[in-house]
């Protein structure tokens, strides 16, 4: 029984010593550094690592020079078994507008090792609510929209269906 605790209190202060020293802000960099190649450019005013992971503020994105988005906060938190990705208040470019509706007031994205082929996506704007999922092994996304009143431009990519509006899409 004594051994049992011993692996178990040293399992427990490893992996509270690897969310501690875990790289978080290297993580954002190496993303930077991957967008940089599709000629995506990100622009931050502060970027705050914490105990279970990262902020960035007052976010600019660039696609080849032309400022396209400008995202308040960024929250990014792991617990190695479930990660969350929260983006809040984003606005996309004048020119997009007639493509997105605007403003959107938050992105949620969540991914947990017990159904760890799917991520599920949420958001909440002048759209209303929309949820959604992301099947990594069939490497497709399907959203649900709730009210497609407000957001006349989404009509030409949503379908109809049994319960509403949803967009489905292959990558």
């Amino acid at each position: 029984m004594q051994v049992v605790k011993n692996i178990l209190i040293s399992f427990f202060a490893l992996y509270l010593g690897f969310l501690l020293f875990m790289p978080k802000e290297k993580f954002y960099y190496l993303l930077e550094k991957e967008l940089l190649k599709h000629d995506v450019k990100l622009n931050e005013a502060e970027i705050k690592s914490s105990f279970l992971g990262l902020e960035i503020r007052d976010i600019s994105g660039y696609v080849k020079g032309i400022h396209l988005v400008s995202i308040d906060e960024i929250k990014f938190s792991t617990t190695l078994f479930f990660s969350k990705m929260e983006i809040t208040n984003i606005e996309v470019d004048a020119s997009l507008a007639k493509m997105l509706p605007q403003p959107i007031e938050s992105v949620h994205i969540n991914h947990s090792v017990l159904s760890a082929l799917f991520v599920n996506v949420g958001a909440k704007g002048i759209f209303g609510e929309l949820t959604g999922e992301i099947n990594l092994l069939e490497r497709n996304v399907h959203v649900d929209i709730n009210d497609t009143s407000k957001v006349p431009m989404l009509k030409p990519w949503l379908t109809k269906g049994e319960k509403g509006w949803f967009y489905e899409k292959s990558f």
